[in-house]
């Protein structure tokens, strides 16, 4: 039975593409990975792709930024974020596959810029149900101080 677990539930970084060809798509269906590519970017991005591994998500890319410093935005054109998948996020070594990953595939580290940390249990301490807290959290007989609206994520 689950008594307590922290885990990494979110690991993002910002990088920059080492320019010898762009690291697209196509560059990695060529290099065997499968790519589900999303018709649309991001606000930030016009491309975002994510690589599996065995069937399963593992790196996110988000590539080719709107808001080039050139052109008076904050962006270089080779500007980049790498986030783990939830489903990597939970693997045994998450960081040291993403490392090795910006390894094989040259990025340049520039900066972590997300890491959500969670910790799953099945009762509080002092004996309180959390489902029975999300009931009434969801019913509004709950509220976080200063948030009158209930918004589940």
């Amino acid at each position: 039975m689950l008594q307590r677990c922290i885990n990494l539930d979110w690991f993002e970084v910002f990088c920059n593409e080492i320019e010898t060809q762009p690291k697209d798509a196509k560059f990695f269906a060529s290099q065997g990975w499968e790519v589900k590519e999303r018709e649309y970017g991001t606000p930030q991005y016009k491309e975002m792709f994510t690589l599996y591994d065995n069937g399963y998500p593992f790196i996110e890319i988000r590539r080719n930024p709107y808001s080039l410093k050139e052109m008076g935005g904050i962006f270089e054109p080779t500007a980049c974020h790498l986030r783990l998948s939830n489903f990597a996020c939970y693997s045994i070594s998450p960081i040291d596959d993403l490392r090795k990953f910006i390894l094989a595939y040259e990025y340049k580290l520039k900066a972590i810029s997300r890491v959500d940390i969670c910790l799953d249990f099945n009762y509080f301490d002092k004996g309180d149900d959390p489902q029975k807290i999300i009931q009434k959290y969801m019913k509004g007989e709950l509220s976080k101080i200063n948030q009158c609206n209930v918004s589940a994520h």
